[in-house]
Formats: structure tokens, C-alpha cells, sequence
């Protein structure tokens, strides 16, 4: 049956593919085949990866050590360990491991946290760039013994140390904890009223029983931004009323660089003059006996305009400072508020009361180190009613004059509107809309279910509208007519 066969293939299981079989000479034992059985052949006729099976529990990723290393007492102070592998156990107090280079009198310098355990915690990496990048790669192996790492071997003379910290709150450190969490923060008077034995659920309780307030009411009744123009949200309040700002430096943050506008510094002095002006986009704003830049290699001209860059550091003698012709910038001090009987006089003056509590006072004095004060009761002098109710970005600055012949300039703030739906704004908010020339908003609303209890109407004239009357009809009759 093979006689006509132009060649044979043989198949050679389980033999190197990259040898080569040389075959000299075949012979055929048999002629025809036996009928296939079910029996298995000799050796597999297809090829195939064999896979042993996973094990049952996932390997670990380092050889566990047997011995676990446990933290020194709170009083015994730091104990050695060695680099390499460790088991630390999880510590129920603050066990710290650290990197720290000991002298020779035992006395440790250059120290770094590295990893951390407490409250029965496993150990985890501290914090910081040091520890990061020490053991960067690995975590900790987190077993019921304890927590396992290897640490790297440290250079310098370094070594590691293992140190324990307990400490103890008293009552009024444990509710100030809890009270730091869970309001805006504590005070004093907070602990002063805690009732002894009161427990943190039944405070929790307590609060929850209370009326709701406002926090967005409460910051708009306290917060007092710089505000030299209008905006659709407000306007600046007046000079002449009580809680009115002013301050002592020459420049404050709005007469810096602004995306909406240049501002320009000059110097006037001439032949003849005692004192160098300050203007501020033409504006006087100080006199000096002297000004100039804080780098020696520049000169400050006289008589030329400074375009103002970013925003002034709002003290006295703080930094601020100018463009100059070859694309720097260069910095000058921020001057106090100052004239005299010899010099320019500014044309806008009001006298102002005495430095006292009553009168005007000190504000804000760590900020601008004591250069902020507030009016606290309305002025009568004849010039304010010849003021704007509104400042803008170009007025003519306001100045006060104390009694004891020092020198504020006003400083313009938001003026906020009592407008609740137990105290209504008569008008809605037009007539500060007139005032502004349609800068600022009206503010009243829509009626809606959250206040259609307390919406009233407005005879005000120059109460806030729609934008005109609608054009309708509506029958009266005896079904809508009450």
C-alpha cells in the first residue's frame, strides 16, 4: 500500500526543533494499519505548556523574619536597630522609627522620621521627602506579629532608632480637641461653659436641637473688602460714616497693577521745592523729604511717570514697585501719609477725632503693623455732604487730619445692606442701582415658596422693577373678585 508513495513524513515527538534528523534508511515493518482503538497513544499528538497550579494562598512579597523587634518603653528613650529586614511590632502607644547621626558623646543630630505606629496600628511610611525617598518601592508587610520592611543601609554614620511617646489629655484639652473638629473653633468661653460630665453624644445632641443660623449671614455682617469702585454685587461705603477705614501707608493693594486699568506713579519736585509730591494717576497722595528706588543702580526721575507693577505691600515702608524703560522692575518703600504746614496741601480734608477707642481706633494692627484705623461714629463736618456717596477708581482721594496734626487717607470698603426676609431693603436696592449708574444690582427677588411669608410691596420711588408693563387684559368678574 506504501509502493506508490512519492515520499513519507515520520514524526518525531519530544526532540530539540533546533537539531537537525538525518534519516539513512527506513523500513517498513508494516503493511496497513490495525482499526483505531480507544487505547492512548504512546505520547501526546499536540504540544502544550504544562502549568502547575497557583498556590492556595498568595506569596509574600520578602521572606518573613521570626524575630519581631518591639518598641522601647516611653522611659527607657531611643533604641538601635540594625538596616536589613525587621519585623516591628505594632505599637499601642506613638512608636517613631528614625534616622539620626550620633557624635561621639552619644549626642544625636540631623534626625528624620521615617515610618510610625499607634493606637495598635500596622507601621506606616512618615510623612516627608526623606522617608519617601528612602523607601521608595516598598511598603510595609502588613502580619498579625507585626509589620515588615527592609531598611536600606544608611551612609554618613547614620543609624536607626526606635523611640516611644505617650502622653495624656486633661477634660479641658480632650473638649477642646473636640470642639477644634466640630465647630469653627474653640474659645475660651466654650470652655469655660462646658458643663463636667457632659458627653461628646449629648453635646452632639444638643447642637443638632438648636435653631438654625447662617454662617453665610454671619460672614456678610463681618466682612469688609477694599473696594474702590462699583461692582454689581455693591458699592464703597462713605468717609463720613461710622465704621468707616482708614490707613496711614500711601498705597494699598488697589493702587497696584489691575487687569482693568494702568496706574501711573510720579515724583514732582522742581527748582525751589522743600518737599517731592507723590502722585498716583495725578492724584497728590504724600509728600517726602527723599525717595528712591532700593537698588543703587537705578535713579528714580523726577517729574516722569511709572507705570505701578503687581500689588503694593500694604505697611509702611513696605515694598512696591515700577516698570522701567528696559522691561524691569524696581522696588521703592511704601511711604506714610504725610504733610506739612511748608508743603502741597491736599484738596479734600476732614478732621478726625483722636486716636481713642471711642473716636478712631487702631485695626488689623499685626497685619499692617498698626497702619489700619476705623471711624467708629458718623462725622459732622461740613465737607461731607459735599463727598460722593460712591467712590470710583479716579476720584480725588479723602484725607483726615488727627488732632495732633498726623495724616490718614480714607479707605474705601464694600458697604453692606441689611436685606433679610425679616428686614427688607425699602426699595429693593434702586436707589444704590441710580447712585451707581446701573453698576450695581437690585437685589430684590422673585416671590417664591422659601419667601413668599415675608414678601412685601414697595412704594419706595425709587424702588426696583420689572423693566416695563406688560401688555394684558384681565376681566374682572364675580368669580375673581372677592
Amino acid at each position: 500500500q506504501l509502493a506508490s508513495c512519492k515520499s513519507v513524513h515520520v514524526y518525531v515527538h519530544q526532540v530539540n526543533r533546533n537539531w537537525d534528523i538525518v534519516m539513512d534508511d527506513m523500513k517498513i515493518s508494516a503493511a496497513g494499519t490495525d482499526a483505531p482503538t480507544y487505547a492512548p497513544t504512546l505520547f501526546p499528538t499536540e504540544t502544550g505548556v504544562i502549568t502547575t497550579p497557583k498556590p492556595t494562598v498568595p506569596p509574600t512579597s520578602m521572606p518573613t523574619v521570626a524575630t519581631v523587634t518591639d518598641c522601647p518603653g516611653d522611659t527607657t528613650g531611643p533604641m538601635e536597630v540594625a538596616a536589613g529586614p525587621i519585623m516591628l511590632a505594632k505599637s499601642n502607644s506613638l512608636c517613631i522609627l528614625t534616622k539620626a547621626v550620633v557624635d561621639a558623646n552619644g549626642a544625636m543630630s540631623s534626625i528624620a522620621p521615617v515610618a510610625r505606629s499607634y493606637d495598635g496600628q500596622a507601621w506606616e511610611k512618615s510623612a516627608g521627602e526623606f522617608a519617601t525617598m528612602l523607601l521608595y518601592g516598598q511598603e510595609f508587610g502588613d502580619y498579625t506579629s507585626g509589620s515588615q520592611i527592609t531598611l536600606p543601609e544608611l551612609d554618613g554614620g547614620s543609624k536607626y532608632f526606635l523611640t516611644s511617646y505617650s502622653y495624656s489629655l486633661s477634660e479641658e484639652n480632650t473638649v477642646a480637641r473636640m470642639l477644634e473638629t466640630a465647630t469653627f473653633g474653640t474659645t475660651l468661653s466654650d470652655l469655660e461653659n462646658w458643663v463636667q460630665g457632659t458627653t461628646f453624644v449629648d453635646w452632639v445632641d444638643d447642637q443638632i436641637k438648636k435653631p438654625i443660623t447662617s454662617h453665610r449671614e454671619f460672614f456678610r455682617q463681618r466682612v469688609n473688602p477694599r473696594f474702590a469702585h462699583s461692582l454689581p454685587i455693591g458699592r464703597s461705603d462713605h468717609p463720613c460714616k461710622g465704621q468707616s477705614r482708614w490707613r496711614k501707608f500711601t498705597f494699598a493693594k488697589t493702587d497696584g497693577e489691575l487687569w482693568w486699568k494702568e496706574q501711573w506713579f510720579e515724583a514732582k519736585f522742581n527748582d525751589g521745592d522743600k518737599y517731592i509730591t507723590i502722585k498716583l494717576n495725578g492724584h497728590v497722595r504724600t509728600v517726602v523729604e527723599s525717595i528712591a528706588f532700593k537698588n543703587p543702580e537705578y535713579i528714580l526721575e523726577f517729574n516722569k511717570k511709572y507705570k505701578m507693577r503687581r500689588r503694593p505691600r500694604e505697611y509702611v515702608d513696605g515694598d512696591f514697585d515700577l516698570y522701567m524703560d528696559d522691561g524691569s522692575y524696581q522696588s521703592l518703600v511704601n511711604p506714610p501719609v504725610t504733610f506739612y504746614t511748608d508743603s502741597i496741601q491736599p484738596p479734600q480734608v476732614l478732621n478726625l477725632p483722636a486716636l481713642t477707642e471711642a473716636g478712631i481706633d487702631s485695626i488689623d494692627e499685626y497685619r499692617s503693623n498698626g497702619g489700619e484705623f476705623i471711624l467708629h461714629d458718623e462725622l459732622t463736618d461740613p465737607l461731607c455732604s459735599t463727598l460722593n456717596e460712591v467712590s470710583e477708581d479716579d476720584d480725588t482721594p479723602v484725607f483726615g487730619k488727627l488732632p495732633d496734626g498726623s495724616w490718614l487717607v480714607y479707605d474705601p470698603r464694600l458697604k453692606l445692606e441689611e436685606n433679610t426676609p425679616i428686614s427688607h431693603l425699602e426699595d429693593g436696592g434702586g436707589l444704590i442701582q441710580s447712585l451707581t449708574g446701573g453698576d450695581s444690582r437690585c437685589v430684590n427677588a422673585p416671590r417664591t415658596f422659601v419667601n413668599e411669608e415675608q414678601c412685601t410691596l414697595s412704594f419706595s420711588p425709587t424702588a426696583c422693577g420689572s423693566s416695563g408693563t406688560p401688555d394684558v387684559e384681565i376681566e374682572l368678574n364675580a368669580n375673581n373678585i372677592a
